[in-house]
């Protein structure tokens, strides 16, 4: 598990509303899909833009990640946990960090770490 000091305020943040948005739909686990689409919601994260660079409609990555969160499990008064797939991630942001010779992880080690992932979805 990454140490939350070294993350940047809005991967921190993102970290928090991804486990926020999986309590809010009753999933028992938070799910490497819930920071995609965290990350996919950020205002003033670099993420869209480079998503967007590459030529992907953001809009439809978004509609297609809701849709796959969907089919979660749900159960009541939920208190998700992390899966392995997103600490898998984790630590990958982690390694894409230290290679690049950043302090912290940020966003875009995020969505590195993201790309590189096996997934929820394999």
């Amino acid at each position: 598990m990454i140490n939350p000091d070294r993350l940047t305020v809005k991967s921190g943040e993102a970290l928090n509303e991804a486990q926020a948005e999986a309590r809010r739909l009753g999933n028992p686990v938070i799910y490497d899909t819930h920071l995609l689409h965290v990350l996919l919601g950020q205002d003033e994260s670099i993420v869209v833009p480079v998503i967007q660079k590459l030529g992907a409609s953001v809009a439809a990555l978004r509609d297609q990640v809701q849709r796959e969160i969907a089919r979660y499990p749900k159960q009541s008064d939920a208190q998700p946990n992390m899966s392995r797939e997103l600490n898998a991630v984790l630590d990958q942001a982690e390694k894409e960090a230290r290679a690049l010779g950043d302090e912290y992880v940020s966003t875009e080690h995020l969505l590195l770490a993201l790309t590189e992932a096996k997934g929820t979805e394999s």
